[in-house]
């Protein structure tokens, strides 16, 4: 039998999945994460990482004043978001064809598989940072709190823009919600 005789699969984009309990699934996951991080967060800078019951609701929100994100701790995380994408477009690695994508007309997306180079790319950097003072890698635990709700926060921010981009352009193909 000839390749180009073969039946083509079944288009999975013709089936609608739900996973993770679809949309309230989804946002239930997104709020309980950061709930559950600013938990760790207090458990260890406040209670030598042991579990702890909230039950003075005071207590708590001073304790959580200590997590808000200053500008040097946004500064520190933009430049490494920068510097990752710096790494994902230049390091080497090779080239890999992804998997046909059906609402795309079958299309395959190339991928550069470098992550690999990255990692080693920046334990490098970090450590030459941290050996000649230019920048210590214990400001990391320090703010930690800080450095926490800037990621989040940072994340929340590029996921909706990401998302409402979809929308706009026309390409919200397989999600949910909102359609403008």
């Amino acid at each position: 039998m000839c390749i180009r005789d073969r039946k083509k699969p079944k288009s999975s984009d013709s089936k609608i999945l739900v996973e993770f309990g679809g949309p309230i699934g989804a946002v239930i996951i997104m709020v309980f994460s950061h709930l559950l991080m600013f938990y760790f967060y207090i458990s260890i800078e406040f209670y030598q990482g042991g579990v702890f019951l909230p039950t003075d609701l005071g207590k708590l929100f001073n304790q959580l004043k200590t997590a808000i994100p200053n500008r040097e701790c946004i500064v520190v995380y933009w430049t490494f978001m920068l510097v990752q994408m710096l790494f994902a477009m230049l390091m080497p690695g090779p080239t890999i064809k992804g998997l046909p994508v059906a609402s795309e007309n079958n299309h395959q997306h190339k991928y550069l598989c470098n992550g690999v180079a990255s990692w080693y790319a920046t334990l490098v950097l970090a450590g030459v940072l941290h050996y000649t003072g230019y920048f210590r890698i214990n400001f990391l635990v320090d703010n930690l709190g800080k450095m926490m709700v800037t990621a989040m926060i940072s994340g929340d921010a590029i996921s909706l823009i990401i998302y409402f981009w979809g929308i706009w352009s026309g390409k919200s193909i397989r999600m949910y919600g909102l359609s403008l």
